[in-house]
């Protein structure tokens, strides 16, 4: 199939070299990994649950998050939808959470833990387009990401595939936030093409073949983990989330990724740690 817009990535891998493993994250010990097939139907009833809500081409929806396969399910039914995602770093304060959420006008915010949750839940006063607040982990008096594919309606499949057919390459599909180190985040628009066209341009020069394994650390708020997330379904990579530094050497070990993208300062931590150890 052709490869116009960012959600028909999985279905190219579907059609190519579908996985048994196309994403994954390791939950309280053991791994939680979705298939080929299962991440598109997972993100298929995401998106038919976000229109029950009320979300719609054009929306905004934010994700604050460390790297996850929740990450990337949300990711691909906003993508779905016509709906634009925001992502927000999870170190962002209190402060720049508000910001981003009412500068973006976003309607419903997936938030990893319960910490987040707090920040949304505090930025919700001075941000009237917010309406749904959602978390990863289970959080007591929060609604569950679980939640939202259970309250799709398959009768609105017809609609679904109406936004769909109407999503083009030029199309804006996501607003990314600078980090806020040096002032107010700024939103970077992206659209469709502008990251396609670094997925299909970085093929020639990608170091592995399909069913590859590789691990997924870098922050996905940034544009570089992002369009390695998509580059990775694209070729046919089976990709192991990773949030957390702390045990970040073991899960190396345990993957045995063939291939791991970072930048200097993370090589000099991951170094730092080896010699510690040693």
């Amino acid at each position: 199939m052709g490869v116009e817009r960012l959600f028909d990535i999985p279905g190219h891998q579907l059609e190519r070299y579908p996985q048994e493993v196309a994403i994954a994250t390791k939950e309280n010990g053991t791994w939680r990994s979705y298939s080929t097939h299962e991440l598109i139907d997972t993100a298929e009833r995401l998106a038919l649950g976000l229109m029950a809500l009320g979300v719609g081409p054009g929306d905004r929806v934010a994700i604050a998050s460390g790297n996850r396969s929740e990450w990337c399910l949300v990711d691909q039914a906003v993508l779905r939808i016509g709906a634009i995602g925001v992502p927000i770093y999870p170190t962002s304060s209190a402060e720049d959470y508000a910001y981003v959420l009412e500068h973006s006008g976003s309607k419903v915010l997936f938030a990893a833990n319960e910490e987040i949750h707090a920040k949304g839940d505090q930025a919700r006063a001075s941000c009237p387009a917010l309406e749904h607040l959602f978390t990863f982990d289970r959080v007591e008096g929060a609604r569950h990401w679980s939640d939202v594919p259970e309250m799709g309606r398959e009768e609105d499949r017809p609609t679904l595939k109406g936004y769909q057919d109407q999503v083009e390459r030029g199309d804006l599909a996501t607003i990314i936030y600078t980090s806020g180190t040096t002032g107010r985040p700024k939103g970077v628009m992206l659209t469709h093409d502008n990251i396609l066209s670094n997925v299909v341009g970085s093929m020639t020069r990608f170091p592995v073949d399909a069913n590859a394994r590789c691990i997924s650390f870098l922050p996905l708020s940034h544009i570089y983990e992002r369009m390695l997330m998509y580059l990775y379904l694209y070729a046919g990579v089976s990709i192991h989330f990773q949030e957390s530094l702390d045990d970040l050497g073991d899960r190396i070990r345990e993957v045995e990724p063939d291939v791991f993208t970072a930048v200097p300062r993370l090589l000099e931590k991951i170094y730092d740690r080896i010699v510690g150890k040693g």
